[in-house]
């Protein structure tokens, strides 16, 4: 969903595209409260006056979406290992500035950047 596929290209991603694929890559944790999920990460994520044909803000919305849910998901399962094997010495960092290694031009033209904090 996030990286786009060989059969995706970026007039794919539309309002109705990105719904659709969302439901179903995480069907089996929403079960039937897809529609109230993508709800709540549309009123996170994107703007209530985006056309739903803007497939650059779509396709920003489903990165926006799935790049936590990648990367939180297996730190929390390491973290929950390591717990659950008598280790308390467990620590976990952030990102929550932005580096000055990304600070060169945007490579994708109107692409709004969001930093984590």
């Amino acid at each position: 969903m996030g990286r786009v596929k060989s059969d995706h290209n970026l007039t794919s991603y539309t309002k109705q595209g990105v719904e659709s694929r969302l439901a179903q890559q995480y069907a089996s944790w929403w079960g039937n409260q897809s529609e109230a999920m993508i709800k709540i990460f549309e009123d996170a994520y994107s703007n209530s006056s985006t056309a739903d044909d803007d497939h650059l803000a779509w396709l920003q919305f489903a990165v926006n979406v799935n790049t936590p849910a990648y990367f939180t998901k297996g730190s929390l399962k390491d973290v929950q290992y390591y717990l659950l094997n008598g280790n308390p010495n467990v620590f976990t960092y952030e990102f929550a500035w932005s580096s000055f290694l990304n600070d060169d031009d945007n490579p994708i033209p109107n692409w709004k950047r969001k930093y984590l904090s």
